[in-house]
């Protein structure tokens, strides 16, 4: 039955992705079709075909926040993440709140201090208070490592430090020692 099921999945991956080849082939300007396609492509492993839609796509607009997205992601899993570096940059410059795309620069980029990745983490660390719990951790350790690489050693492991403490503090297991010390009792019965 199983079996079954799965081919029945498979056919339909197939139907839509004939589909969305015959859609792209009829509308070679559109965008979404071109990321919807190259989405289809990616689930078939078929890497080359799906980063040259991707380009294809970015040549069409590359200031289109969401082809920038999806370059930068291909480039990040299946090439080089410096590769992406520079698709990250336009996101940033589009959103500059956008602290999953900022750390994901600060694990790929080599820092000094001015350059524009630079700048772009430090504008968004002026505006710490207006992120989640979670986004702040992400830029404490993103700002860790922009300092690391600058050579200020003091004010990295202070960024770490409280990315650390900020982690660690909302991912602390909350246990009823009480209620664990019984069900050992009733083991031991």
């Amino acid at each position: 039955m199983e079996w079954m099921v799965l081919g029945d999945e498979l056919s339909e991956t197939l139907d839509r992705h004939k589909w969305l080849s015959k859609k792209v082939e009829q509308h070679p300007k559109n965008i979404a079709l071109k990321l919807a396609y190259a989405w289809s492509l990616e689930h078939q492993q078929k890497y080359k075909e799906e980063y040259l839609t991707l380009k294809r796509a970015y040549s069409l607009d590359p200031e289109n926040l969401y082809t920038n997205r999806a370059l930068s992601s291909f480039l990040a899993v299946h090439k080089n993440p410096k590769e992406a570096i520079p698709y990250w940059i336009s996101i940033v410059n589009k959103e500059p709140f956008d602290i999953h795309t900022l750390y994901s620069i600060s694990q790929a980029h080599q820092y000094h201090y001015g350059d524009e990745a630079f700048r772009q983490l430090t504008f968004a660390a002026a505006h710490i208070v207006e992120f989640s719990e979670d986004e702040k951790t992400l830029l404490y350790y993103a700002l860790g490592k922009a300092y690391d690489d600058t050579g200020d050693l003091k004010t990295a492991f202070s960024y770490y430090a409280l990315g650390t403490k900020l982690h660690s503090s909302r991912n602390r297991a909350k246990i009823d020692y009480e209620a664990l010390s019984n069900l050992f009792k009733k083991i031991k019965k």
